[in-house]
């Protein structure tokens, strides 16, 4: 049984789960609000408070004690897809840190880390990575939280590796063209599959409250920027869908309005048969992060 928390900007999300061959089983899932403003575009804010709702899951039996798979979402870690040849891991390690060498006057003592994306890489050799940096700081900074808890990390990924994992998991968008949107309090993070490849992410910081005209408008800004993107790559595929994830009460129409305002298929992200869940409340649109981080650490991949 593998354990999967994000911290979201407005609740702690956890997933447990299996990971088979054939599909993912969700055993149980949770949700404990946090108070406004304990966690701001990924850092913590109120650790006193996170604290709280961790040990709150822990003791109601939600979140284990020990291998838990955390997954992080910020707009200060350092994120990019690039082609690399064949490497062992120390070499792509240091390939990894020339790429982010521009911003060591900006950032401290970052770490860095990688996962594949493709092993096969269609313009040359090798193959397609996804890598990041972040600051050790902010990594220490939530073991060290989780630690108070009573509780052991095994792991740190993420928010998009967790996102690509889940986008080449699921037969139905093999080969697709779409666009998956994910809202987070005020943070809408954006990423577009060109023919079911990872190619680009777009993050922004809605100004207007959401639920209201001027925040669809923002929306729509942000994945006609993708669409235009797209076009301009003089791919031959049009967009197929564009899912968003996170929605709330208030955004009840946000879809119609974005279809209508692009011409553009514009849904919610359902449920997909490769995800069975034993639990009541659960919808892969919710706990799109925690469950993507199934994937990566059970290794499941189709295709």
């Amino acid at each position: 049984m593998q354990t999967s928390v994000y911290l979201s900007a407005d609740a702690v999300q956890v997933v447990r789960g299996t990971v088979r061959g054939k599909g993912v089983r969700i055993a149980s899932c949770a949700r404990a609000p946090l108070p406004e403003g304990a966690m701001i575009n990924g850092v913590i804010t109120n650790d006193a408070a996170l604290a709280d709702v961790l040990s709150s899951l822990a003791e109601s039996g939600s979140l284990p004690d020990k291998d838990v798979d955390l997954v992080v979402d910020s707009g200060s870690i350092l994120v990019k897809r690039i082609a690399v040849p064949p490497l062992r891991r120390r070499q792509m390690l240091h390939l990894i840190h020339g790429e982010f060498i521009e911003y060591s006057d900006t950032y401290e003592d970052l770490l860095y880390d990688y996962s594949v994306i493709s092993r096969r890489n269609p313009e040359g050799p090798g193959g397609i990575i996804l890598c990041s940096a972040m600051e050790r700081r902010m990594a220490q900074n939530y073991t060290e939280l989780f630690e108070r808890c009573g509780i052991r990390l095994q792991s740190i990924d993420i928010s998009l590796s967790t996102v690509v994992h889940l986008a080449q998991y699921l037969p139905a968008l093999a080969g697709k063209t779409f666009v998956i949107s994910v809202l987070d309090g005020s943070s809408l993070v954006s990423s577009l599959f060109a023919e079911g490849h990872y190619a680009l992410t777009n993050r922004t910081r809605l100004l207007a409250e959401r639920g209201t005209p001027e925040a669809a408008m923002e929306v729509t800004n942000m994945i006609s920027s993708m669409i235009q993107f797209n076009r301009a790559q003089q791919r031959d595929t049009a967009l197929s869908a564009i899912y968003l994830c996170g929605l709330g009460e208030a955004d009840g129409a946000l879809c119609d309005m974005i279809s209508s305002a692009l011409n553009a298929p514009v849904a919610p992200l359902p449920d997909f048969p490769e995800i069975q869940a034993d639990c009541n409340g659960y919808h892969l649109g919710a706990l799109l992060y925690p469950t993507g981080n199934l994937l990566r650490k059970g290794g499941g991949r189709r295709g």
